[in-house]
């Protein structure tokens, strides 16, 4: 796969337009429609900030190498199934039914209960605008690795010999 091939993809998993990114980019849409359909080069100045405008990481896009996306941020799978909640959030559709529709093969788990700092940490990620809670998820997903890395590191060898 090339990196124009990688780039394109990932500007569609993400949910993005080559308008959309055309405008970002402040180049005219014939110019992203000649790297995605035609395959000319795109300039190199140009591959960081569609990068960080499609959440992926530079390496990914580059070489190919690793995962798409760097610590922090949304897997294309996780972008998808963020994209297929947005287009049917009509009132009908459950982040359930998108992960049902999206994971057919995964039964469907008891709801836990949720405490009441839970409801209204929702509340308030529910009143952001979505570029927002982006954001906070990655945010929040940041802390909890940060915490797992300095649990790791503070249970040591000796603690992780014991647990295995």
């Amino acid at each position: 796969m090339t990196i124009n091939e990688r780039l394109k993809k990932a500007l569609e998993v993400s949910g993005h337009t080559q308008k959309e990114l055309s405008e970002t980019l402040g180049v005219p849409k014939s110019t992203v429609n000649s790297w995605f359909k035609l395959g000319r080069d795109i300039p190199p100045d140009q591959i960081i900030p569609i990068c960080e405008f499609c959440s992926i990481s530079v390496d990914y896009a580059l070489r190919g190498d690793g995962e798409p996306v760097g610590p922090g941020s949304f897997t294309l799978e996780e972008i998808a199934l963020i994209n297929l909640y947005r287009d049917r959030r009509d009132g009908t559709h459950t982040i359930d039914a998108c992960v049902s529709d999206f994971f057919p093969e995964i039964e469907k788990a008891p709801a836990p209960e949720i405490s009441e700092n839970g409801r209204r940490m929702l509340n308030y990620f529910e009143a952001l605008e979505d570029g927002d809670q982006r954001e906070a998820i990655g945010y929040v997903r940041g802390l909890i690795d940060a915490a797992a890395k300095k649990d790791r590191q503070t249970s040591g060898p000796d603690v992780a010999a014991k647990a295995v």
